[in-house]
């Protein structure tokens, strides 16, 4: 029987040149393949960010558009004769007129505007005397110690207050007001727009599936307070991240937050919110 000697020499050589230039080629390949996969999985990241970067500016243009535009409503309408010379009248004057629902008319034909979303409209003396209202639980309230009379007093022009909750459940608002002349141009009060915070809400629907397929929109506070949530409202009021308990109770005082246990106010997401922050 003859033995076959094992392959030395030219052949041996050409096998392990062959299997040294396969590995390299391996290598090269496999090299090629990560490269080619970070490369694609950056550009797809890179073209994500820059879609949801271009919805939420659309977002926050069509916020501010409405926020803008209102409040350059509310400071013409603070100028309309009718609601200066109300102020104007004494406060005998005042009750007459109000009984004749000549001004109550005027702020009722404002409100028709958006009946849906506009709680009230109301006039505010130079005292913060609720003195005309088309809510009308709220005539004779003093509303001199709230942020929206305080700021249009002080600096004359129209102010837009900060989301705020209500002492009775179920009311949350955000305010438009803006100061009262009269002919001489002195400040004499404050017409101010009480509006529901539902109006953010349909805004932040409006732009559902901007972002691409099954994309929706959250709109936070500055505290990371979900004023608006297109996916899940019942995380509406909620915020992203814990809050200090010392900072959660002086936003509550203020009326920043619901009237909840500081365990129910958060569903602790603080990456979410950081990142956001830093867009």
């Amino acid at each position: 029987m003859t033995h076959t000697p094992p392959l030395r020499g030219p052949y041996q050589l050409r096998t392990k040149i062959a299997m040294a230039f396969l590995g390299v080629m391996f290598a090269a390949i496999l090299a090629l393949v990560l490269l080619y996969t970070h490369s694609t999985r950056k550009a797809l990241l890179g073209e994500s960010n820059q879609t949801l970067f271009a919805a939420a500016l659309r977002t926050a243009t069509s916020i501010d558009a409405f926020l803008s535009t209102n409040l350059g409503t509310v400071r013409a309408e603070a100028l309309l004769p009718e609601i200066s010379e109300f102020v104007a009248l004494s406060p005998e004057e005042q009750t007459v007129a109000l009984q004749n629902t000549s001004i109550l008319e005027v702020l009722n034909t404002l409100r028709r505007k958006d009946l849906f979303h506009i709680e009230s409209y109301g006039i505010l003396n130079y005292e913060g005397r609720n003195i005309a209202d088309t809510s009308l639980p709220y005539i004779g309230q003093d509303e001199s110690e709230t942020d929206y009379f305080r700021r249009s007093m002080e600096t004359g022009l129209p102010y837009l207050s900060p989301v705020r909750f209500a002492e009775r459940v179920g009311g949350v608002y955000f305010h438009f007001s803006a100061p009262i002349r009269n002919d001489a141009g002195m400040i004499t009060g404050v017409l101010r727009v009480r509006y529901s915070v539902g109006f953010l809400q349909q805004l932040v629907a409006e732009m559902r599936g901007s972002a691409g397929k099954g994309s929706y929109a959250i709109l936070l506070d500055e505290n990371g307070l979900r004023l608006a949530h297109d996916n899940a409202p019942d995380l509406v009021f909620k915020t992203v991240a814990s809050l200090d308990p010392e900072i959660a109770e002086v936003l509550r005082d203020a009326g920043r937050l619901p009237n909840l246990p500081i365990e129910s106010l958060s569903t602790d997401v603080p990456d979410f919110y950081l990142y956001s922050v830093l867009l």
